[in-house]
């Protein structure tokens, strides 16, 4: 009311008055215009300036074994002599993975976390029944950290119990973490199994063809007593990108690409090179991401990586519209992009005359 009033006044004042009113109105509001255009800039300003800060801060960030960050850390070498020895001791090291070694041929080392029980139990229900409990010639174990909540490790002690294949170190369970995981089983692999295995480290979240597999194996036996095959990758760019999980820092990483990884997803070889990564692996600084480290070994024993076709697999609606595609002799390890653990079901479960 008090606005039409006013109105109602202006109009009714003289045209040198009502033009002298405009005039400051006017100039009263691009005087605001300006202001907030001036906030605006500052704003974006400290904004860019704070993102700078903290770009610098964590270039100098460096990943424990234990999975911790240390900033203002000093930069990570190439090599070093003992700098990481693996202090790390065994909660759970008794499945029935390797005994009764007569017959043993391939090895998995599934990576979880504790509570993935679900991807457990369907794992054993499908491609891992192929193991017939761990005492056919192919086996698996299944790979995992220590957990600090009683009720959740006593549900993993009363798993463990019943199906005797799980692996347990006394490291941080975390995404971090997945290298000491990965050497945790490659220890216990050459303690345990026979010098003949051959040893797939890979994921509870992908769907192994086991048969197509085995024939992978039997036309590489060779080349893998000094290989790591799988999705291999050559000349790779470290992700610099701060907001990523595989975020590299300069001082872990100070050069501009990897000489090459395979993917995580899955990687096989012989019982030997898991061997000789071990005994490296003490002269190879801790590096956080599992499958750049161990090629970081490889690379050291001037040993080479193995491009598999088949070896990372991702489902595609239109490409996979019938799933007996994925069970395909080409087809080795499908990556469940769906996070879905009934997925791997799915894919067993499909009737195929293959």
């Amino acid at each position: 009311m008090k606005v039409i009033n006013l109105i109602s006044h202006i109009i009714r004042m003289s045209k040198k008055k009502r033009k002298k009113i405009l005039l400051q109105v006017f100039f009263v509001f691009t005087i605001f215009l300006f202001y907030q255009l001036i906030m605006q800039i500052v704003t974006k300003i400290d904004k860019h300036g704070q993102d700078v800060k903290e770009e610098e801060i964590w270039k100098f960030s460096r990943h424990e074994p234990n999975g911790t960050l240390v900033f203002d850390a000093v930069e990570r070498p190439k090599f070093c002599n003992g700098c990481f020895k693996f202090g790390y001791h065994m909660l759970k090291e008794e499945p029935a993975t390797c005994q009764n070694q007569e017959n043993i041929h391939l090895v998995f080392l599934i990576s979880t976390t504790p509570l993935s029980l679900k991807k457990r139990m369907i794992i054993r229900d499908t491609w891992a029944s192929y193991s017939k409990k761990n005492t056919a010639n192919i086996r698996y174990a299944f790979l995992l950290g220590d957990i600090a909540e009683e009720g959740i490790q006593e549900m993993i002690n009363t798993e463990d119990k019943f199906y005797r294949d799980i692996l347990q170190g006394d490291f941080p369970e975390n995404y971090y973490t997945l290298t000491i995981k990965t050497l945790m089983g490659y220890h216990w692999a050459a303690k345990h199994c026979p010098n003949n295995t051959f040893i797939i480290k890979t994921d509870d979240d992908v769907f192994i063809n086991i048969p197509a597999v085995l024939d992978m194996i039997k036309k590489h036996e060779n080349v893998l007593q000094s290989s790591i095959g799988g999705f291999c990758k050559k000349d790779i760019e470290p992700v610099r990108d701060i907001k990523s999980k595989y975020y590299v820092s300069h001082v872990e990483y100070p050069r501009k690409r990897f000489p090459g990884y395979c993917s995580g997803t899955g990687y096989v070889t012989s019982i030997n090179v898991v061997k000789r990564v071990i005994e490296v692996s003490r002269n190879i600084p801790f590096f956080h991401l599992e499958d750049v480290y161990i090629a970081f070994c490889l690379d050291h024993l001037n040993f080479t990586l193995q491009n598999i076709e088949g070896f990372n697999t991702v489902y595609d609606e239109v490409e996979h519209a019938d799933l007996c595609e994925l069970k395909s002799n080409s087809v080795l390890v499908v990556h469940n992009f769906k996070k879905r653990p009934s997925f791997l079901k799915e894919i067993w479960n499909k009737h195929c005359d293959i």
